[in-house]
């Protein structure tokens, strides 16, 4: 699972992305909250899923391209 941010930034520019593919999911989760284009996934994914995500994969989550 990947995540498009709907500001049209890649996740490296806003610095959620690291070199080696991990994305920090407290970054990304304190970007939606303030970003006006990017508060949709809250709306759309509810506001605890990138809880969710933490408690499960922890805060860093390394992205996997098929």
């Amino acid at each position: 699972m990947t995540f498009i941010p709907y500001c049209g930034k890649t996740l490296k520019e806003l610095g959620i992305e690291d070199e080696q593919g991990n994305l920090d999911l407290l970054k990304f989760k304190e970007h939606i909250e303030v970003c006006p284009f990017c508060k949709q996934f809250i709306f759309l994914l509810g506001a605890d899923f990138i809880d969710n995500l933490v408690d499960a994969f922890g805060r860093f989550y390394k992205v996997k391209l098929c």
